[in-house]
């Protein structure tokens, strides 16, 4: 998708310490009160992003353009 439109990989934080991506640990995380938290956190983010694109008719294609396509 993103060599077609601009796009983002954000990252969200689901632990105060270091784990490893992809591993037995991070799964852990994910089920932790702080996980959560931080799982919401990068939901609502996203879901903002997408009210603000849907929101502003002109704003799609401004980012387009930042974007050079």
């Amino acid at each position: 998708v993103s060599h077609e439109i601009p796009s983002i990989h954000p990252y969200i934080g689901i632990s105060s310490t270091k784990i490893v991506g992809h591993s037995t640990q991070m799964a852990d995380a994910t089920v932790t009160e702080e996980g959560h938290k931080g799982l919401l956190l990068g939901a609502k983010a996203l879901a903002a992003t997408a009210a603000d694109l849907f929101a502003d008719a002109d704003l799609p294609e401004q980012v387009k353009q930042a974007f050079g396509k």
